[in-house]
């Protein structure tokens, strides 16, 4: 009994985690969050999340790159928390964490021609 106990917490707390913006989810944990915009070359313009340094560290350490895998986004790499989010754990290993997102996911939804509601067939007409 303790056990599936212990699995619904864990399931009810990543799902939480699931429903806050990264940049709110990050700095609920006390950590400095940032958010930058990238353009690609055929307009789409993509969300990237940043770690500038651990919890406990002062200075910034050589950055490393995440991107997620089809289906996903950069909350992928926090909703697990500090103890298991990949880039929670990089950035106290002194690491500056860099977050991608791709194109037409839930934080990158932006173009600099099309709207991703109005203009589906064409924003997600990837090429």
């Amino acid at each position: 009994m303790f056990f599936i106990l212990l699995v619904f917490v864990m399931f009810a707390n990543f799902m939480v985690n699931a429903l806050i913006d990264p940049i709110d989810l990050i700095k609920s944990h006390s950590y400095p969050a940032e958010r930058h915009f990238a353009v690609t070359d055929d307009g789409y313009i993509i969300t990237i999340h940043r770690i500038s340094r651990g919890k406990h560290l002062n200075k910034t350490g050589p950055p490393v790159l995440l991107g997620h895998g089809t289906g996903s986004s950069s909350a992928d790499f926090l909703n697990a928390g500090p103890e298991r989010g990949l880039g929670y754990i990089l950035a106290d290993s002194g690491f500056d964490v860099w977050i991608g997102n791709s194109r037409g996911n839930s934080y990158s939804t932006n173009h600099i021609k099309y709207n991703s509601e109005r203009e589906a067939k064409a924003f997600y007409n990837f090429r």
